[in-house]
């Protein structure tokens, strides 16, 4: 699982790469309908059987670009905040130096 703001995201790894629960994430960013928002922004979801309180369930899973889709279409302070970061400092990083590197 990983940590959001003091909030928990189900996570998972497939194929070497991290999957995360979509209405987790969506929650997270302040998406009043999370069924509507993981439709519209979303890649390709899919469904996988994960723990949770109540036994195993399936849930929508989504990778990490499609985490910051949702991230970019948010207007909760945080996610806006996080999106002008990486517009701003980490792509144009990347762009002038080819790598983007956190001891800068």
């Amino acid at each position: 699982m990983a940590c959001v703001v003091g909030r928990e995201v189900k996570s998972i790894e497939v194929g070497g790469e991290p999957w995360f629960v979509a209405k987790d994430v969506a929650e997270i960013l302040g998406y009043a309908r999370t069924r509507d928002a993981i439709a519209q922004h979303y890649k390709g979801a899919v469904i996988h059987r994960l723990p949770s309180a109540g036994g195993e369930q399936d849930f929508a899973i989504i990778r990490e670009s499609d985490v910051y889709r949702l991230i970019f279409k948010s207007r909760l302070p945080a996610a806006v905040q996080f999106e002008e970061w990486v517009v701003s400092v980490v792509l144009p990083t990347i762009r002038k130096t080819g790598k983007y590197d956190v001891k800068q």
